[in-house]
């Protein structure tokens, strides 16, 4: 099981509903089940989340009863992101919703690949740039995104 715990810093993931943050830093594949990479300590530092335990392999009878089930959550970051896929890796972690504020739970659901939407400059061709991962996070509490990223 992966558990990562990072210092509390500026969350610029968490600056608003929906937020869209692009990353391009490393990811790894840990060996939970699930081909979907998982995140470092330093990216999960950038994205504001505070502290993440990987859930993908646990049964959901041995997951902590919260309002808004992993299944809820996963089918909340599908809708959001338009995935159908099977294939995910499930965090559950603390995050804070906005700097300054403390952290609640949350749920961090990642899908394989992604390519970013683009507009560019008027005239340039647009050139999306493809991802590893595709990631949501979800309020366990309200179901609510909180926001999205690309890795």
């Amino acid at each position: 099981m992966l558990t990562v715990r990072t210092k509390k810093v500026l969350a610029p993931a968490i600056l608003s509903s929906g937020l869209l943050i692009l990353l391009m830093l490393g990811a790894t594949r840990a060996a939970t089940g699930s081909s979907v990479p998982s995140l470092s300590a330093a990216d999960l530092h950038i994205l504001g989340i505070t502290s993440a335990t990987d859930v993908t392999s646990i049964p959901d009878q041995s997951l902590p009863a919260l309002s808004v089930t992993r299944a809820q959550a996963i089918a909340v970051a599908k809708a959001e992101v338009g995935r159908t896929d099977s294939d995910v890796r499930v965090l559950l972690g603390t995050a804070p919703r906005y700097v300054g504020e403390p952290d609640r739970s949350v749920w961090i659901v990642m899908f394989n690949g992604g390519v970013s939407p683009f507009d560019g400059p008027a005239g340039v061709r647009a050139s999306p740039i493809t991802y590893g991962v595709t990631g949501v996070i979800v309020d366990d509490q309200t179901g609510q995104m909180l926001s999205g990223f690309m890795h």
